[in-house]
């Protein structure tokens, strides 16, 4: 009989190989898979080079949500003591982007973005973290 560990650890490898296959995830593989190869890939002594890359990659997109999960539970923990006033903010929030959508009135901030990008050769271990922290570079026009 097998036990929840396994079961629960079976269930999120299989959860995540779905996740990797879906629409939104699937498009950035090649680009994923240029940054780990460094442009050669099939080249079978390159194979060390794209394993440390992709370890960078991976420390990369795990620094990021360490962060992200930490400033949330914090920012949470702070927020708990003042959580009725906070759900009225949002709910107003909802609201006005609501009627924003609909297209009665226009807020003229909410289209800019910024965008970065590093300047860093495609085959280095900072760029391998860079990709996984600016996942796609967005061009302002």
């Amino acid at each position: 009989m097998e036990t929840l560990s396994s079961i629960g650890l079976a269930g999120a490898f299989i959860g995540g190989l779905i996740s990797f296959f879906s629409p939104c995830t699937l498009p950035l593989l090649p680009a994923y898979l240029s940054v780990v190869t460094g442009g050669s890939a099939g080249k079978a002594e390159r194979r060390l080079e794209a394993l440390t890359l992709s370890a960078f990659f991976v420390f990369g997109f795990s620094v990021v949500f360490i962060l992200l999960g930490l400033g949330a539970s914090s920012i949470g923990q702070l927020m708990r003591g003042y959580r009725q006033e906070f759900n009225w903010i949002a709910g107003s929030a909802v609201i006005l982007l609501g009627l924003f959508m609909t297209g009665l009135f226009r807020l003229g901030y909410v289209g800019i973005f910024c965008c970065w990008s590093l300047p860093i050769a495609m085959r280095n271990h900072a760029s391998s973290v860079g990709l996984a922290v600016s996942n796609n570079r967005r061009h302002a026009k």
